[in-house]
């Protein structure tokens, strides 16, 4: 969408997940990682299918068949549902190297759970995003 005073174009991108998980009703569920440039910066939303209480989370990321890393997440105060990524612009550098991108946190229950994106198949949406 365009800002009609700035002419600035705000752009947005849905990565489904590869895998389903069990929701906190047992049914397998897919995601999806979102991704949105405005003018106020680049944000990463990864909404979950589980309740994840009120805190926020180091969740594992793993890039392709690197090494595992933790990385803080904001948890959506409110829903307990969704994470948001503090540095957008760097995970935006990030998708556009790698070609996927396992991100795996722990439910309310303490069950891991996990969903893995495919950023190889959505190279060229992922390049269009500006930052």
């Amino acid at each position: 969408m365009k800002n009609p005073i700035t002419d600035y174009v705000e752009y947005g991108l849905l990565i489904d997940s590869k895998n389903s998980e069990l929701n906190s009703i047992n049914r397998l569920d897919k995601t999806g990682l979102l991704m949105a440039c405005k003018e106020s910066g680049i944000h990463a939303k990864f909404p979950t299918n589980t309740y994840n209480g009120e805190k926020d989370q180091y969740l594992t990321m793993r890039w392709g068949k690197e090494k595992p890393i933790k990385k803080k997440w904001l948890i959506h105060r409110g829903t307990g549902t969704s994470f948001a990524y503090m540095d957008g612009e760097e995970l935006l550098k990030t998708m556009r190297e790698k070609d996927s991108l396992l991100i795996m946190w722990e439910t309310y229950s303490m069950e891991s759970r996990y969903f893995i994106f495919d950023l190889k198949a959505a190279r060229s949406s992922i390049l269009k995003l500006q930052s």
